[in-house]
């Protein structure tokens, strides 16, 4: 899961020229806004077919944090049509 984290970071924002790590701040370290975030995770859960809980993406400040909390969404996935349109 964070080797997907980090090649959607690297897609998202162009970074192939930097080492992208787990420890890697999303904000301080990798310089995603906000609405980066929110366009990451849309896509992130498109692509998994699952809906990541907000308040769990909130508390994200590594990518590491991110993976943790798409693992703990898609363990937890009851099936449903959970695409980002969907779950807002």
């Amino acid at each position: 899961m964070l080797e997907r984290v980090i090649e959607f970071i690297r897609d998202h924002k162009g970074l192939n020229d930097i080492e992208i790590t787990g420890e890697c701040q999303l904000v301080r370290d990798l310089g995603l806004t906000s609405f980066d975030l929110v366009t990451m995770m849309c896509r992130i859960e498109e692509e998994f077919g699952i809906i990541v809980d907000d308040a769990m993406m909130l508390k994200s400040i590594t990518v590491s944090d991110v993976a943790r909390a798409l693992a703990k969404s898609q363990s937890s996935d009851d099936g449903s049509d959970n695409t980002c349109a969907g779950g807002w």
